[in-house]
């Protein structure tokens, strides 16, 4: 069993991953790689997937993950894996999906410790009232990710 990590950078976007066992169990964008961290290459699933997600490619991970969460929080994650490219849901919405009525604050919680973020598409759940909501590495991602699907959408 060996634990890895990787810093890297994709069109500006910085990136950290971490793998146990060959397995993904941490994707997330930080501001700055750390001085004392050389930038490392990802596996290369990890990295085509990026490449084609931020290029506007409608594509699939097909790498090995790993959820380290309770089986209600993976209930959440694997629904929210399942809203199309391009489509969002509110929380509400996705509560319902995942099969908890009146369950949007935990989605919500859910979402914002998702630990593989874009695979795991969080950025693509909103608010009921049609605002954004938070996002973990920041709204302006959430932004930004989700025009990616649009503009693609649109071409």
């Amino acid at each position: 069993m060996e634990y890895k990590e990787f810093y890297f950078e994709i069109d500006d976007i910085k990136f950290y991953a971490n793998y146990f066992s060959d397995k993904l169990i941490n994707l997330n964008i930080i501001e700055n790689i750390p001085q004392n961290i050389k930038e490392s290459n990802p596996p290369l699933k990890l990295y085509d997937y990026l490449v084609g997600y931020l290029s506007g490619c409608e594509i699939e991970y097909s790498g090995e993950y790993q959820l380290n969460l309770t089986e209600k929080e993976k209930i959440v994650l694997e629904n929210c894996r399942k809203i199309s490219y391009g489509k969002i849901l509110s929380y509400k919405e996705l509560a319902e999906k995942a099969g908890f009525k009146n369950g949007s604050r935990f989605v919500g919680n859910v979402m914002a410790k998702n630990p593989i973020i874009l695979i795991f598409p969080c950025h693509r759940v909103i608010k009921s009232n049609g605002e954004y909501g938070n996002y973990g590495p920041g709204v302006n991602y959430k932004i930004k990710f989700l025009n990616i699907e649009r503009r693609d959408k649109n071409d």
